[in-house]
C-alpha cells in the first residue's frame, strides 16, 4: 500500500524518488517545491492536533 501511495504522489509530481541501484536498491524520497507549498497548511492541522491531544492528556512529539 506505501509503495502504491508513493508511486502515485510521484506520478503527481509532489514527491521525487531516488534510487541507489544497488541490490536491494536504497530508495529515497523527497518532496518536490510544490509540495513543500503545503508546509503552511499542514502546520496549521498539526497545530491543531497537537492542542487537542493537549486537552484530551495525550502526548505528542514536537516536529522539528
Amino acid at each position: 500500500m506505501l509503495t502504491t501511495r508513493l508511486r502515485e504522489l510521484e506520478d503527481a509530481g509532489l514527491v521525487e524518488r531516488t534510487s541507489d541501484g544497488g541490490t536491494p536498491p536504497a530508495v529515497t524520497y523527497r518532496l518536490t517545491a510544490e509540495a513543500g507549498e503545503l508546509a503552511p497548511a499542514l502546520q496549521v492541522l498539526y497545530d491543531w492536533g497537537a492542542r487537542r491531544a493537549e486537552r484530551h492528556g495525550v502526548a505528542v512529539e514536537p516536529v522539528t
